[in-house]
């Protein structure tokens, strides 16, 4: 079978790709997603459905589960956890809908990408939503995504005490964090209305299946993309135990951070040296294929409730976005309250303190050349110096607004970290490189750059250096990370790529 374009992946970027390629009645698309498919609403699971308990789809059967090395300082692996359903992320995540900072996409431009300026993207996140609170020149009307924020007196305890904690402690309000420029504490833009997560699949793929141009199949693996010397031809896939080879005219791979440079690898992109280890026959050399590999390194600051204060499960509502003092980068570091954790009987919250622009950048390797074996990531969180010290910093501020005055009704105490280990840097520095986790909000590990970095995967329209026919469309070509949840800035990307597609460019 042939198509004009086969999207490998229904995630953030995929689902996008997809659905706004087949506007073009006369381009055949087939999408082929690894996980679970479904397409009515109805028959979609309460857990992929709730975007009130965030956290309750993580335990079931829709997540991809892989296993990383975290830093040399903890002897346990980390988990990492990816969405294993039409919508990847967006189906599976915290509902947080925030773009990235004007001050990223300057910096994409700086480094040779000079198709990414928020001049340029501006209109594209703009007609991405319907944001359901705000209007105006930085706020879309008539997108697929609606997005909303929690009224303020409609916030839960908890996170009406973090709000106040924060401006007593001298952070301004922040209504919007939409707009540019602005920082401190506030309500957070979130894709979920009244307790629904509305993905990309629900959002751009099921409105528009009844198309005959666009098929969508669920539990099918890339295993592979096919070549005609350096051009994409093909993908071998796996479907129901069987393998099938599908032929197109152009492959988008949008198979997410870990996913998306895995296949590369085992198409026989990527470092000679890797793919002679691994024996994986040299389509072409790549350096940059697994390298570069960045998240938002994540710790969390646990306080006890007090008895009888028992909230229901909820997204993170409210949030605080700050720069680090000393830094440079603005909006660098952000701080989330989650409530109502239940351990041993007991109810806790968890301040996530998140290292927004991080330095440090970690590398994911193939471990063989079988498709079910997961593959091997290195994190690497906080082994540059300037990433420890904000991680270090942010931690004693989460403790410090959990001891304001707004919060003596709610919390009994703080139990992690102690007060022996906030009290000197050294023990502090140890306690934050032990217990960093992912975010996970994984990017970069196909970044995009001009052909003279060597660590560039993509150039600035997503193609592939050296190969004709393939582009990737994810957020693994980030070419920094963004200082925001990287789901908003997927989907632009998601939607950039397919305008480029269906306008021919880059020209020939």
């Amino acid at each position: 079978m042939r198509y004009d374009v086969i999207v490998l992946g229904g995630g953030s970027g995929g689902a996008t790709v997809a659905a706004r390629l087949s506007e073009d009645e006369q381009k055949s698309v087939l999408l082929l997603e690894a996980g679970y498919d479904y397409p009515v609403f109805e028959n979609i699971p309460d857990e992929v459905k709730d975007g009130n308990d965030v956290h309750r789809v993580t335990f079931g059967k829709h997540m991809w589960r892989w296993s990383a090395k975290a830093n040399g300082h903890q002897e346990n692996p980390v988990e990492i956890l990816g969405g294993k359903v039409s919508g990847g992320g967006s189906a599976v995540n915290g509902t947080i809908f925030i773009r990235g900072l004007h001050q990223d996409f300057e910096e994409w431009v700086s480094l040779g990408n000079n198709e990414w300026s928020y001049q340029d993207l501006l209109p594209i996140f703009l007609g991405m939503e319907t944001d359901l609170d705000y209007g105006g020149d930085f706020h879309g009307k008539t997108g697929p995504i609606p997005v909303q924020r929690v009224k303020p007196e409609n916030l839960q305890a908890s996170m009406k005490a973090f709000t106040d904690a924060c401006v007593l402690a001298g952070f301004p309000e922040c209504p919007d964090m939409n707009l540019p420029d602005t920082t401190g504490v506030g309500p957070r833009p979130l894709n979920n209305v009244k307790g629904t997560r509305v993905s990309t699949s629900m959002a751009y793929l099921n409105p528009n299946r009844h198309r005959m141009n666009l098929t969508v199949r669920g539990n099918v693996l890339a295993r592979r993309i096919l070549f005609e010397g350096k051009r994409a031809v093909g993908v071998e896939v796996e479907s129901g135990g069987e393998i099938y080879q599908l032929e197109a005219n152009e492959i988008v791979l949008s198979c997410g951070a870990v996913g998306s440079p895995s296949v590369l690898l085992r198409s026989g992109i990527g470092p000679q040296e890797h793919l002679q280890q691994v024996g994986i026959p040299l389509v072409h050399h790549l350096p940059g294929v697994g390298e570069n590999l960045q998240d938002h390194p994540l710790i969390p600051v646990w306080f006890k409730h007090k008895p009888g204060l028992n909230e229901k499960p909820a997204s993170s509502q409210v949030g605080l976005r700050y720069t680090a003092e000393g830094s440079n980068l603005f909006n660098d570091m952000y701080i989330s309250p989650y409530p109502n954790f239940l351990v041993d009987g007991e109810y806790y919250s968890r301040f996530h303190v998140i290292l927004e622009r991080p330095i440090g950048s970690g590398v994911i390797r193939l471990r063989s050349t079988d498709p079910m074996e997961a593959p091997d990531i290195d994190l690497r969180f906080l082994d540059e110096p300037q990433d420890v010290a904000r991680m270090r910093e942010g931690v004693r501020l989460a403790s410090q607004i959990g001891k304001e005055s707004p919060y003596t009704g709610v919390f009994s105490e703080r139990v992690a970290p102690t007060d022996a280990e906030l009290s000197e840097d050294g023990a502090l520095d140890h306690w934050c490189r032990t217990h960093v986790v992912p975010a996970p909000h994984l990017v970069r590990s196909c970044k995009m750059g001009p052909a003279n970095d060597e660590k560039a995967v993509v150039n600035q329209y997503c193609q592939v250096h050296g190969i004709d026919g393939l582009r990737v469309a994810d957020a693994s070509v980030f070419p920094e990370h963004v200082r925001a949840n990287p789901n908003a800035t997927t989907i632009m990307i998601g939607e950039r790529v397919a305008q480029w597609i269906k306008n021919g460019i880059p020209q020939k």
